[in-house]
């Protein structure tokens, strides 16, 4: 998936892949935070955007786990409010999985948001 991004936009070098694995990394930190801090306020209209957004990007880098967890977290916000927060660990749990694959991917240390390495 990641490739055919990065074919859609038009690039082809393991630059273009590292950024935009570097982007989602900063990008998907915050959101999975706003998502976990939404989740403990029972503010379910913020925890439903937060997922919507990280889910589509976690789409387009083939992050598929973490992207089935975000559609279970959007769903539940609407049919299952109880499951919410237990979704919400979950998905902080398969982000931090996700971010250490990428990162050794990447070949070298990223400092995310927060200063998580």
């Amino acid at each position: 998936m990641l490739d055919r991004l990065v074919r859609q936009l038009g690039g082809d070098g393991p630059a273009l892949r590292r950024g935009l694995l570097i982007t989602y990394l900063v990008d998907g930190g915050g959101r999975v935070a706003e998502l976990a801090a939404a989740a403990r306020r029972h503010d379910h209209e913020r925890v439903r955007a937060a997922a919507h957004a990280l889910r589509d990007s976690s789409a387009a880098l083939g992050v598929l786990p973490l992207t089935d967890l975000l559609r279970q977290e959007e769903d539940a916000t609407r049919s299952d409010p109880a499951s919410v927060l237990p979704i919400a660990e979950l998905i902080e749990a398969e982000y931090m999985r996700a971010s250490v694959a990428i990162r050794a991917w990447c070949h070298e240390p990223i400092t995310l948001q927060g200063g998580v390495r």
